[in-house]
């Protein structure tokens, strides 16, 4: 099981930070007042980010982009 970070930011969001085992940051979750938005993370074999997308309410990525 990864570590979680919690940061607040100066317009009042916060932001959840979560890793996994391997220290890798694997989803962001900001939570304003009115509104969250969560993205995820994808890496390859070797460690490397290949991929951030966004995550919609039913917990489907969207709007991705991928890194080669």
């Amino acid at each position: 099981m990864g570590k979680q970070k919690t940061k607040p930011t100066a317009i009042g969001a916060i932001q959840h930070y979560h890793y996994d085992a391997e220290h890798r940051l694997n989803e962001v979750r900001i939570e304003q007042t009115d509104r969250s938005q969560r993205y995820g993370y994808v890496y390859d074999a070797l460690g490397r980010r290949i991929e951030k997308h966004q995550i919609d309410r039913d917990g489907q990525p969207y709007n991705r982009t991928r890194f080669l």
